[in-house]
């Protein structure tokens, strides 16, 4: 821990790419197989890597969690059945930061369960994982008040810079809830979900409508700001029930679709916002293909969205203009 932070990266990226070759049998091109890891070294790692992926600073610890997504692609949860208790311990009783390094740690775990279909194998590893399901709402939720806090602070009171800190790291730790949410009902809705489904549907409404703290949109306007980035998530996670969990979606549906297509007419004109627009476009023409394009049969629903959000977007930017 006292080696420079670059020293500690490049450890790091070459213990995942050590993982990455060596943790798992498989041959190469030329039909050799790299020498395995033996299994009480894996045993070691495993028991090790999480603790350590957490005290890492944030680019050191990206690498670690790649690595520990590797490992739990083939081990994870059978030859690995105490990581997720003890993620949950650390999400539960853990400080935001600890929080924040959980949820990258499941974020990458659960990843793979993107795009994917029900199978015995995978409904077993879902039913594993749904005592997940309550502590992540309860990170989710314990971000959302962290954000609003540390806004509230802003521009009234010393340690402005602590605060946008708090709120920044607030906000990626909502996303990554979100994201991990995404993941683990890209397969279908379980039980556990449906259950606390209007918990889950009233959070992920509130980060979708919360305010943009002072002080969080990056200098860059390339860059996508942290609300954007959540937003986007939740856009995504709602265009997902739409495909997948309609009917139990609908009655949150009205509320959804209103405040995206309040985000959609007001996002501001930059490149960083691109990706919230395309996430909350996908999901509005999602809901318009739907039983629940009555939605937009108001009167003037057409004109507003040609002049807020098509006519817009055929602008050219000062930059594609120089481009061109």
């Amino acid at each position: 821990t006292d080696s420079p932070v670059e020293l500690r990266q490049a450890a790091a990226v070459n213990f995942k790419n050590f993982v990455k070759f060596h943790w798992a049998p498989r041959e190469d091109a030329d039909g050799a197989a790299p020498a395995p890891i033996p299994d009480p070294e894996k045993a070691q790692v495993r028991g090790l890597i999480t603790g350590l992926m957490l005290a890492a600073p944030p680019i050191v610890r990206a690498q670690l969690a790649e690595a520990l997504a590797l490992i739990g692609s083939t081990d994870f949860p059978g030859r690995w059945p105490e990581l997720l208790p003890d993620l949950i311990t650390r999400l539960e009783t853990g400080p935001p930061h600890a929080v924040h390094g959980v949820l990258e740690t499941a974020n990458a775990i659960y990843k793979r369960y993107r795009g994917t279909f029900m199978t015995p194998a995978l409904s077993a590893e879902l039913e594993y994982s749904q005592a997940l399901v309550r502590p992540l709402l309860g990170a989710l939720e314990g971000a959302l008040e962290r954000a609003r806090s540390a806004a509230a602070v802003l521009g009234s009171a010393p340690g402005e810079a602590e605060a946008v800190a708090a709120a920044t790291l607030a906000l990626s730790t909502a996303r990554l809830a979100v994201r991990v949410f995404f993941s683990l009902n890209s397969p279908g809705l379980t039980e556990d979900f449906e259950a606390a489904l209007p918990g889950w549907m009233a959070a992920l409404h509130a980060a979708l409508t919360l305010p943009t703290p002072p002080g969080t949109a990056p200098a860059d306007p390339d860059a996508e700001s942290p609300s954007e980035a959540l937003r986007r998530a939740v856009a995504d996670a709602a265009t997902l029930f739409m495909e997948v969990n309609e009917d139990e979606f609908a009655p949150f549906l009205p509320s959804f679709a209103r405040d995206v297509w309040a985000l959609l007419v007001n996002l501001p004109a930059t490149p960083g916002a691109d990706g919230l627009a395309m996430a909350a476009t996908r999901f509005l023409t999602t809901v318009a293909k739907s039983v629940h394009s009555s939605l937009f049969a108001a009167d003037g629903a057409l004109a507003q969205v040609c002049g807020s959000v098509v006519l817009p977007a055929l602008r050219l930017r000062p930059e594609a203009e120089e481009l061109f």
